[in-house]
């Protein structure tokens, strides 16, 4: 074993008391949030119908879990320089508009005139809180860095895509690929007029071609030095000229 009895037993002092503060720490802050969470619901729910109380405690519930999860993000998920310093300011916000809860409802309480300022946050402040904490958690998701890697990766296959597209659109300039869509557009075009008209090209085109070769062939009969319309009579008798 490493090191002596005496210097186990100092580490073991130290991971006691350790534990005893952190404890302490964790019992004093829950203590915290369970004290203002009873001005926040005063807050949230003084002028609010029976029916809808239910919903004004939102209020009351996102600015007490947030001041209980965002010490947790940033322990264990928070590492990013930019997504560390959203998450502290927005600790920082949730802080204080917590604080802003517990003085107004004090005030309120004691029934006396509420400075200036207080009755800004209580017209102006107290209403959006719970929409400051929806909004401070979205930037804390866009800001993480799974998302960050996923918009890299994202932003790199649009510009491949784009890349390509400029390549097939230069490639669709060439000499063969104009042949090959020139022969496809052929083929398309004689397809839909057969179907249209109910006519096959290729047999309209073939008859169209022996009747040409006809004409061609009448044509050079009638022209001159050939004779028309002439008959052999066959010759009787033997070769010496007898009948």
């Amino acid at each position: 074993m490493n090191g002596n009895i005496g210097d186990i037993l100092t580490k073991g002092r130290e991971r006691a008391v350790k534990s005893l503060a952190i404890g302490a720490g964790i019992l004093v802050y829950l203590g915290m949030l369970a004290y203002s969470g009873v001005h926040n619901y005063s807050v949230m729910t003084r002028g609010i119908e029976g029916d809808m109380v239910i919903w004004a405690m939102l209020g009351v519930v996102a600015l007490e879990v947030s001041a209980m999860a965002l010490p947790l993000a940033l322990h264990f998920w928070c590492y990013d320089t930019m997504h560390r310093i959203a998450a502290f300011s927005f600790y920082a916000v949730d802080i204080v508009l917590i604080v802003g809860n517990v003085i107004l409802d004090n005030a309120i309480n004691a029934g006396e005139t509420l400075p200036q300022w207080i009755q800004i946050y209580q017209f102006y402040g107290a209403p959006i809180v719970p929409i400051i904490a929806g909004l401070g958690w979205s930037v804390l998701f866009m800001l993480d860095p799974s998302q960050k890697e996923r918009a890299t990766s994202e932003t790199l296959k649009a510009a491949t895509r784009e890349a390509l597209s400029a390549r097939i659109a230069e490639q669709a300039k060439s000499t063969d690929i104009s042949e090959a869509v020139n022969k496809a557009a052929g083929v398309l075009a004689r397809s839909i007029v057969n179907e249209t008209l109910g006519v096959s090209i290729s047999s309209a085109a073939s008859a169209t071609s022996k009747a040409e070769q006809g004409k061609s062939v009448t044509n050079k009969n009638n022209g001159s030095g050939t004779f028309q319309n002439v008959s052999v009579l066959p010759l009787s008798g033997n070769g010496n000229g007898n009948r």
